[in-house]
């Protein structure tokens, strides 16, 4: 079945079907479909002189010599002429331990992924990462920190932080 849409005043209506109506199914429980058409895209909302770009990666771990439970905290700064289009600017991982392992690796596999906008190149966004675990009272502190600037090209890249 078709959905019908209401009228723009002084325009027909462009809604057509998209396939041919299929007959009612045997089975009862089987709901119709309703079929609508989407809105169409206007390429007057993207700006000109706009700059868009997406940032894709991977927390992989940390090697550790004396902590045994952490998560990591990220967070993607960029300048204030950057607008955030679409992802996450932060999330937060699991806790990782390393109990059983002998190299004091900490492994979170956090993806993340984010799109700006932007007209300028300044502010390049910068991804911020903060180490949290627990003292000996069972609080939340942060147990170390740092931040890298994304990179400019594609491709694979590894950072190391210290």
């Amino acid at each position: 079945m078709l959905k019908k849409l209401p009228r723009l005043s002084g325009q027909a209506s462009a809604i057509k079907p998209m396939e041919p109506e299929k007959p009612q199914s045997e089975e009862a429980n089987e709901p119709a479909e309703e079929v609508a058409e989407l809105p169409k895209f206007e390429p007057k909302s993207i700006g000109r002189d706009s700059l868009y770009v997406t940032f894709s990666g991977l927390i992989e771990y940390a090697e550790l010599t004396d902590e045994e439970e952490l998560s990591v905290l990220f967070t993607v700064w960029a300048g204030e002429d950057w607008k955030l289009v679409n992802g996450q600017k932060s999330g937060l991982s699991q806790v990782a331990s390393c109990y059983t392992s002998t190299t004091k690796k900490l492994n979170w596999n956090m993806p993340f992924e984010v799109t700006y906008e932007t007209t300028v190149l300044s502010g390049w966004p910068q991804l911020v990462l903060e180490l949290h675990g627990r003292d000996f009272f069972g609080r939340n502190v942060v147990r170390g920190y740092g931040c890298v600037h994304l990179p400019s090209a594609e491709g694979k890249y590894a950072r190391l932080r210290r």
